[in-house]
This record gives C-alpha cells, sequence and structure tokens, in this order.
C-alpha cells in the first residue's frame, strides 16, 4: 500500500535514477551481508524497512525505503524492496523502478546482482520459473542468509510442494531460532492442512518470540475467528490494535469474526472502516466487497451499491490497464449486490455492461478473473428463480477453488458463505439433505458459524424464510 506522499517519492526516485552516477560505498549489514548505499543514514532507513517489512508494516517499510532513496537514490536494494511491496497492486511503477535499477546502479556485490536478476526474472519478464532457478541459486550460494529461504519457500509454495516447504522453514529456524516471522508461516502452512492444533501451536511460538508486533496477534485472531473460537480471536484481534492501531489485517479480521457471529451491522462498521484506511485499489476492492456483503446481510442492499460507488469515486490513480481491472471488478461486484437484492433485471444489465478485461491481461489472472464471474451468475441465476442453474453454478465455483488449492493455500474460510449460498438454494429446491451436505464442511472447521446456523434453522422450521432463498 502507498500513500500519496510516497508515490511522489517513488516517481521521483525513478527519475534520479535514470539520471545515473553517483559514488558508492560498501556498508556492512546485519549477518555479514554487504549493502552497496553512499549513505549511511539510508542504510539505517534500509534496514529498518527490512525488519519493518518481516513485521508486515508495508505502509512504514515504503516511507523508509523511499527515504532513503531520497539520500541515495542509488541505492539498489533500497530500490528493489520498494518495487517488491508495490508489485502486488501497482506493477507498472515496480516494473518502472527495477527497469532503473538495472541501468542505473554503481558497483554490486554478487548477492545484489543475483536478487536484481531475481527481481528482474519476477517484476519484469513474470518469469517465475527463471525467478525459481535463480532463487535455488541464490540458497547455494548463500547458505547463510535467512532471505535465500524465505524466497525459497514461496517458490516451493507456489509449486505446492508443502513437504518441501516445511523442511525448507525448519532450515530457515535451524540457520537462526529467532527468525520469529518463520513461525508465521509454519503455523499457516498446517492451518492450510487443516492441522489447525499444530497450527495454532506455531502461531503461539510466534506470539511469544514477538508480543510487540502486531501481526502475531492478529494471525491467532484470525484462526480463532474462522474456527468459532469468537471470544479468543476478539481478544487477539484487539491486542493487535493496541500495539499498532493502523493495522488493517486486524480491522478487516474483526469484520469476519463478526460475519461469523452473525452480527452484520458491526461487520459494516469494521470493514468501513478497513475499506477507508487502505490505500492500494486491490485492498480497497477486497474491502469493499467484504461490505457489500455484510450491508446485504444487515438488509441494506442500496448503503451497499453507494459504498462501491464511493470506493470507485475515490479509488487512487490508477494506469488504464489498472482502471479497467478495476471498473470490471467493481461492475461485477454491483451483479452481485442487485441479484442478492432480488433486482434480476438491473443485475442482468449490469453483467451485460461488464467491462472487458485489458487484451495484455497476464492468462493465470484472467482465469481468475473468469472463474470469479461464476458466482455473480449464480446469484443472477438464483434472483431469476432458476434454481438449478444457481446449484451448477456455485458448484462449479467451489469445484474450481477446489482445484487450485494446495499447500498453504489448501483452507479457504471465504468460500464458507458460497458453501451456504449453495445450501440455500438446494432448501428452496426442496433437497435438505444435500443442503446439510454442503454445510458439513463448513461446520467441521466453524461449528459456530452464524449463516451457516441460519440456513439450519430455516430448513427446521425454526427461523424466518423456512424454505430459504437461492440468492442469499
Amino acid at each position: 500500500m502507498t500513500n500519496p506522499r510516497v508515490k511522489k517519492v517513488v516517481l521521483a526516485v525513478a527519475a534520479l535514477v535514470v539520471l545515473g552516477g553517483g559514488a558508492a560505498a560498501a556498508v556492512l549489514a546485519r549477518g555479514g551481508r554487504e549493502v552497496t548505499t553512499t549513505s549511511a543514514e539510508a542504510y539505517r532507513l534500509y534496514e529498518k524497512g527490512l525488519e519493518d517489512e518481516r513485521r508486515l508494516y508495508h505502509k512504514d517499510a515504503l516511507a523508509e525505503y523511499a527515504k532513503a532513496l531520497e539520500l541515495d537514490p542509488h541505492f539498489t536494494m533500497a530500490t528493489l524492496r520498494l518495487a517488491g511491496i508495490i508489485s502486488g497492486h501497482d506493477r507498472e511503477r515496480a516494473k518502472s523502478l527495477v527497469q532503473c535499477a538495472a541501468r542505473n546502479h554503481g558497483p554490486l556485490n554478487d548477492r545484489e546482482q543475483l536478487a536484481l536478476a531475481i527481481f528482474q526474472a519476477e517484476v519484469l519478464s513474470r518469469d517465475m520459473k527463471a525467478s525459481a532457478e535463480l532463487i535455488r541459486d541464490y540458497v547455494r550460494r548463500f547458505p547463510d542468509d535467512p532471505e535465500g529461504y524465505y524466497r525459497l519457500a514461496g517458490v516451493l509454495m507456489r509449486e505446492g510442494k508443502g513437504d518441501e516447504t516445511l523442511a525448507t522453514y525448519e532450515r530457515l529456524l535451524a540457520l537462526d531460532p529467532n527468525q520469529a516471522v518463520a513461525y508465521n508461516f509454519l503455523g499457516y502452512h498446517f492451518i492450510g492442512r487443516r492441522d489447525f492444533v499444530k497450527g495454532e501451536d506455531y502461531l503461539k511460538r510466534y506470539r511469544f518470540l514477538a508480543p510487540d508486533q502486531a501481526n502475531p496477534y492478529d494471525s491467532l485472531g484470525e484462526l480463532y475467528a474462522n474456527t468459532g473460537r469468537y471470544d479468543e480471536a476478539e481478544e487477539n484481534l484487539k491486542k493487535a490494535l493496541e500495539v499498532k492501531p493502523d493495522f488493517i489485517p486486524a480491522i478487516g479480521h474483526l469484520g469476519t469474526l463478526e460475519v461469523g457471529r452473525g452480527n452484520p451491522d458491526a461487520a459494516v462498521a469494521w470493514f468501513r472502516r478497513a475499506e477507508e484506511m487502505s490505500e492500494s485499489w486491490k485492498d480497497k476492492h477486497s474491502f469493499v466487497g467484504a461490505l457489500g456483503s455484510a450491508l446485504l446481510d444487515a438488509g441494506r442492499p442500496d448503503e451497499a451499491l453507494g459504498e462501491l460507488e464511493r470506493a470507485a469515486a475515490s479509488a487512487p490513480a490508477l494506469s488504464p490497464k489498472e482502471e479497467l481491472v478495476f471498473r470490471h471488478q467493481v461492475a461485477r461486484s454491483r451483479v452481485v449486490i442487485l441479484a442478492l437484492a432480488g433486482r434480476a433485471a438491473e443485475a442482468q444489465a449490469e453483467l451485460e455492461r461488464l467491462p472487458a478485461l485489458p487484451a495484455d491481461l497476464d492468462p493465470k489472472e484472467k482465469a481468475s478473473y473468469d472463474r470469479g464471474l461464476l458466482a455473480p451468475r449464480a446469484a443472477l441465476a438464483g434472483a431469476r428463480g432458476d434454481g438449478e442453474e444457481a446449484v451448477k453454478l456455485l458448484r462449479a465455483y467451489l469445484a474450481e477453488e477446489k482445484a487450485r488449492e494446495s499447500g498453504e493455500f489448501g483452507y479457504y474460510p471465504g468460500t464458507s458463505r458460497l458453501r451456504v449460498r449453495l445450501a440455500d438454494a438446494l432448501v428452496a429446491l426442496g433437497r435438505p439433505d444435500e443442503a446439510r451436505e454442503e454445510l458439513r464442511p463448513v461446520l467441521a472447521v466453524n461449528p459456530r458459524f452464524a449463516p451457516a446456523l441460519a440456513t439450519i434453522a430455516r430448513m427446521e422450521g425454526r427461523g424466518p424464510d423456512a424454505k430459504g432463498s437461492a440468492g442469499r
């Protein structure tokens, strides 16, 4: 995420680096790693940025790298770290920074040269296969550098090699048992395998080693929220905000907690706060989607549509390509909201006006967006009263989600709401046994998930709308 000031700094840095030149000096970093810079203060800021990255304080890290680059515009490693943070939501600016770093740098040591090559592969060419080989080479050449193992674990995770991912994190901890954030990754690794006991154990170790950081409390809070341990979730998430009041993940997870409890109005407040604080367009859209869903649960569809419009109007400056993607996402969200509110004709019109995605969009990203269209189409089918089509589309979407799950990503609590919607559609078709089967995996993870319990209550004639609804 970036704020307007940081964005200006990034652009200024890119312009300065293009000019080239500048004497360079090697400064000894922690762990015996050399970092090339002309400024001791720039180096200090860089080290602080690395620490904040590990804490997941990305906004702080961005500001520190940007300040380091103001002092030394040719500071290659600071340029690359900054590019790495923003690449997820502003790839064009990240590409510009990496290109400048590649063209205009002073003498670099072997470690820096290899790091530059890795960023070139990942950000410029998006050649993840080449990047993976370079990262493996990095680990071979610098076996005592924790950075290599962090990167290698990410490669193995992408490749679906769960056991090798685990071994890599264990090697990292053998190298340095105080690498607290490694316990976070290990925790999520086992959560992804649905071993919640072991996952919780690693996250508790993380909290023990880093009690002054927000993320350990947030990670435990997220686990507890998604498994129905709501009081423990609230305690940890609010502790995260005591440590760092602007830690947006914890704010969003408090919204998730209230959804699980069945308190949509409370969820609305948390999601609105998270969306307003978000500065990247991807984060903003994610939270406004969650906010819209919570407003629907609260019976406030017009407000949900209004929030979409407000978020779109307040979105940060985007490239033409990003603008197309963002408009596509906003329109898709409008289809869902209108359909779930029972406004089928408006939802259909919105679907027909859906902006085309950029022609040069990465094939994997395009496949993801195409897959994502199954959910709004299912909502529209439900609004039209075509329950069979709604069931078919929702099952197709959930099958696609299951097919792409692997390793760290084997557990998606976000699909719980779609399973509840599928169960509602089945109830409306008079197929309660199938509905119960769809709810079984949801309740196996979180036996207190309020939306699922509400569907069961309706099936048993203990709640409103006992026939269920394909649209919700």
